[in-house]
């Protein structure tokens, strides 16, 4: 598949919805950052959906099913920069969603550094020979306290985890019940430097 350009309608719409998120939460430069995040797995699948769009080699009932495709997630786009746009003027229900949705992407994002990926040993390549020192089992008396502390830390895990799941439900809930795209949050491997 070549590569064309995007549309100028889709990269206007882009550098609005860029612009509504900002404007939204007064330009405060954390939550702007943290809801651009959000929304840009969403812009990605639609550019990708474009892309195919404009390649002559798709089919016709593949391209009828992406137009279609695409004209409902325009429609939600349509529906998700109205909600920008109220939640940048008011200070209703519309702002206090935003903000909460900028705040859960970034405690989401500290939880998966701190909790999800902060158990894991990571190697680290710029340790001399000499100072490398294996970890080592706890004396007899320690040890039943040492996998106590283990098992309370894997059932915590397994609790948040647990908890993220139906949040991700309630979110497409309410996109379907109200057209709207509330973006996606993408979980990738964190440096711990």
């Amino acid at each position: 598949m070549s590569e064309t350009a995007l549309p100028p309608s889709f990269r206007s719409l882009y550098r609005l919805a860029l612009r509504s998120i900002s404007a939204s939460v007064r330009h405060q430069p954390s939550a702007t950052r943290s809801l651009r995040t959000i929304w840009r797995p969403t812009f990605e699948a639609a550019a990708s959906v474009s892309h195919r769009l404009q390649d002559p080699d798709t089919s016709p009932e593949e391209h009828q099913k992406l137009e279609k495709w695409h004209a409902a997630w325009q429609s939600r786009m349509d529906n998700t920069l109205s909600l920008l746009c109220d939640s940048a003027t008011s200070k209703g229900v519309a702002k206090k969603a935003i903000q909460n949705l900028s705040f859960l992407h970034r405690s989401h994002r500290t939880w998966v550094r701190e909790r999800y990926y902060g158990q894991k040993n990571t190697w680290k390549p710029n340790l001399g020979p000499g100072e490398y020192h294996p970890p080592t089992l706890p004396s007899r008396e320690g040890r039943s306290r040492f996998y106590k502390n283990l098992e309370r830390k894997q059932n915590d895990r397994v609790y948040d985890e647990d908890a993220w799941n139906p949040l991700s439900e309630l979110v497409q809930m309410a996109e379907g019940s109200d057209g709207v795209s509330l973006g996606r949050i993408r979980l990738k491997r964190w440096n711990r430097s």
